[in-house]
């Protein structure tokens, strides 16, 4: 179903921000997607452009005069392709814009207008037929949720009440290859002596639904999930997940209309703590040359940037830094739907990092976000690299020798 003026899902702040943009380019010198594709519609400029060009027909100064125009659907085809498939939603443009612009929310804004105009591209459609009928973003049996445990020989916490809940998301426990990272943080759990628990019905965060435009439903995710994370009466929610843990911080609150009751933190702020509080400390330190990817929604949307590093560094004897990192920090590409969109591209943008970590001389590529390491990896194995990636909670415990 459509919104009878989809337009009105952009609003006046999101069409100033597009007007007043100041055609710098410099958002174009850093798209990853740009870079890599070289294909002008990945530019994020154009597609700013290509924003302003469709909304002016319906807001310009001519629809004050003569009065407001229905914007053609065929106008707004042409800016579907742009909008997902030159786009992994990094937020690498939005810190080179001079003027500090949002960028983030007005491409999430500018596909929720293309849903709502009933032009969403099939993944889009897929994605929500997805969550609404498993609760994941896979179509996985939900049933299946919490087989990682049985995989992963976990045993179950016994309570359903505890003083920490770990929301483990969909990546990591339909994947069999990052199954292992649920498993790192309940060890790590477990070795702080933490009370913990998970939750029996969990649903996705929602993030897909907005990265895909359908935000019909997002906020019936949002309420489900408070609800029955309030139920167990954790005061700590721990992700492992950037994906869920940016949905978390930066919009569960604003759709609650009141702040949370638990609070959030990322594995890695958490980890870091324990260290600091003297409560995890590696047998010894891994003595091979490792390099750091920052996950863009952890490091350049959420700004954690030094926990990480000082993690590596408690637990590693040579830490390199990546050519492009921290702000600067280069996409894995399997971010923003590209992966389902273009699943060429996206691993393109992975062979580049493997092919940056392989310039700094690293064995070990290590990242916080099950999502990174998954198009990290298959890139890694793709180029026949000797580089093994790493989620930082598998360092952490094979130090810890759990």
């Amino acid at each position: 179903m459509t919104n009878e003026d989809p337009s009105k899902e952009f609003g006046l702040m999101e069409r100033i921000k597009l007007n007043a943009c100041g055609k710098c380019g410099e958002c174009i010198k850093v798209c990853p997607v740009y870079e890599i594709s070289q294909e002008l519609k990945s530019a994020p400029a154009f597609r700013i452009r290509a924003l302003k060009s469709l909304f002016k027909k319906k807001y310009g100064l001519r629809s004050l005069i003569f009065g407001s125009r229905k914007i053609d659907p065929k106008d707004i085809q042409k800016i579907v392709d742009p909008m997902y498939h030159g786009c992994t939603v990094c937020g690498h443009c939005m810190v080179a814009c001079p003027f500090n612009f949002d960028l983030i929310e007005i491409w999430e804004k500018a596909r929720e207008f293309i849903v709502n105009s009933g032009l969403g591209p099939a993944p889009t459609v897929q994605v929500k037929e997805a969550v609404e009928s498993e609760r994941n973003v896979y179509k996985m049996p939900h049933s299946a949720r919490l087989e990682w445990l049985e995989y992963e020989e976990v045993e179950a916490p016994k309570n359903e009440k505890a003083d920490i809940l770990y929301f483990v998301g969909c990546t990591t426990s339909y994947s069999g290859i990052l199954m292992p990272i649920a498993h790192a943080v309940t060890s790590i759990l477990d070795a702080a002596g933490e009370d913990w628990t998970l939750l029996k019905d969990e649903w996705c965060c929602g993030s897909p639904l907005k990265f895909a435009g359908q935000t019909e439903k997002f906020h019936d995710y949002v309420m489900k999930n408070i609800k029955d994370i309030e139920a167990t009466g954790a005061r700590l929610v721990v992700f492992s997940c950037p994906a869920c843990y940016r949905r978390f911080k930066q919009e569960y609150h604003k759709v609650l209309g009141k702040p949370l009751s638990f609070e959030l933190k990322h594995i890695v702020e958490l980890v870091n703590d324990y260290i600091k509080e003297g409560k995890l400390k590696p047998i010894e330190k891994l003595d091979e040359t490792i390099t750091y990817h920052d996950p863009c929604e952890l490091s350049r949307l959420l700004g954690l940037y030094d926990e990480p590093r000082e993690i590596l560094n408690a637990f590693t004897t040579n830490v390199v830094e990546l050519p492009e990192n921290k702000d600067n920090g280069f996409c894995c590409g399997a971010g923003g739907l590209l992966k389902a969109i273009d699943a060429d591209l996206s691993l393109n943008l992975s062979k580049k990092r493997i092919e940056q970590a392989e310039g700094v001389k690293a064995t070990i590529l290590a990242s916080a976000c099950p999502a990174c390491k998954l198009n990290l990896d298959e890139a890694a194995f793709q180029k026949e690299s000797n580089i093994t990636v790493m989620d930082i909670t598998e360092l952490i415990v094979q130090q810890l020798d759990l």
